[in-house]
């Protein structure tokens, strides 16, 4: 493993954790304004005016997760976080591999809450992509997550234990293909002051390769990541989050939902061969006569779960969750509150079974039945249960 090399910066101080201009956090008039015109504008061109991977300076917290899916079934999960206004454990890196259930390899799960500092870099005029560097120093750790154009490389050092990680993704897919800086939300995420939360997806799937070192010994895999972050003013109260891969790649799923505004509501995406179907809140919001109604069914303590999600026109997909009950075996997980990452707030396994039927309607949508344009099983999915929804954080 090549020595990792981390740039010297004196940890900031709570009040300029960002080189980017500090903004406080309040909705301005200057955002009441222009969010709501860019929204429109991003409705009708179906173009988002920036970024929204990069960092968002002046927003209460800003985390990032990338999970991967090894070639043997394992899973290895990256996040860096960070909820600027906590006075205790205000940022977040945690480095965690699960190997699957047939490897002899031991699982290992590192976190520390050191300082994090994001740094710009270039800004691509024409796909409009801003590179940024995000750097963890202190609490034991040393760190860099680059995020280039098209590749995310992750270096971590824990020099105390002795571990070393490189992980590099490269050969991005993008939300929406052809759009770099696309979203999940669409045109809502411009509406980033006004609306609590947000999720983005920087790639629903990009080729990973990794090198985990823990001593004398050295660990080295490939297979494919999911890249996304959060950001905004809040976490919700409570959300299901789901993501799965086929082994080859070529097919994959991405579904967050849950209580926001005190509503239910539903973001996420299937990607295959023949199929590039989304699903957000305004695709609900506009179909007609009940048609973009939504369907949930959980139950955390069982690890199942039933989703219906309006796709689009004559369009719905429906989601079935199957994972161990009593979270038995599922790994806790801190989240950014408002307090800090001193918590537990969510469960997640790697080892869910999540099926996925894509069902349309022809012509004569109005009086005939659904017809299942496609199925697929996504074995050792990611499976979390937050909040409200996980019975053990909920009792």
């Amino acid at each position: 493993m090549t020595s990792l090399v981390v740039p010297h910066i004196t940890p900031p101080s709570p009040s300029s954790l960002l080189l980017f201009p500090p903004i406080l956090p309040t909705i301005s008039t200057m955002a009441l304004f222009h969010e709501p015109l860019r929204f429109l504008s991003s409705l009708l061109t179906r173009k988002n005016h920036r970024d929204h991977f990069a960092p968002h300076p002046g927003v209460p917290f800003e985390g990032y997760y990338t999970r991967i899916l090894t070639s043997t079934g394992g899973t290895i999960v990256m996040i860096l976080s960070s909820v600027f206004g906590a006075e205790e454990k205000a940022h977040l890196v945690h480095f965690s591999y699960h190997p699957s259930p047939s490897s002899s390899s031991e699982p290992l799960m590192m976190e520390r809450f050191p300082q994090m500092t994001d740094i710009p870099g270039h800004l691509f005029h024409g796909g409009g992509v801003q590179e940024f560097s995000r750097v963890a120093k202190g609490d034991g750790v040393e760190g860099t997550m680059r995020v280039c154009r098209d590749e995310v490389r992750y270096r971590l050092e824990f020099p105390q234990e002795q571990v070393e990680v490189e992980v590099d993704l490269s050969s991005r897919r993008t939300w929406r293909e052809g759009d770099e800086i696309s979203t999940p939300e669409g045109a809502l995420a411009e509406l980033s002051s006004l609306l609590p939360l947000h999720w983005d997806v920087f790639s629903v799937c990009s080729r990973a390769t990794f090198s985990l070192r823990r001593g004398a010994l050295v660990e080295t895999g490939e297979g494919w990541a999911h890249v996304e972050k959060n950001w905004g003013k809040e976490f919700p109260s409570g959300w299901t989050w789901l993501q799965g891969f086929s082994h080859d790649g070529r097919r994959c799923f991405s579904f967050a939902g849950g209580k926001i505004l005190g509503l239910r509501a539903f973001l996420g995406g299937y990607r295959s061969e023949r199929v590039c179907w989304d699903w957000h809140p305004l695709t609900g919001a506009v179909l007609l006569g009940g048609f973009g109604a939504m369907t949930e069914e959980v139950d955390s303590k069982m690890g199942r779960a039933r989703f219906v999600v309006p796709a689009g026109w004559g369009r719905k997909v429906e989601v079935l969750v199957q994972a161990s009950a009593e979270h038995e075996g599922w790994v806790g997980m801190r989240c950014p509150l408002r307090e800090g990452h001193g918590n537990t707030f969510a469960y997640e396994t790697f080892d869910g079974k999540v099926t996925v039927r894509a069902l349309q309607r022809g012509w004569w949508w109005w009086f005939g039945g659904w017809k299942v344009v496609e199925e697929t099983v996504f074995e050792h999915a990611a499976v979390e249960f937050g909040g409200d929804y996980s019975f053990k954080v909920r009792r």
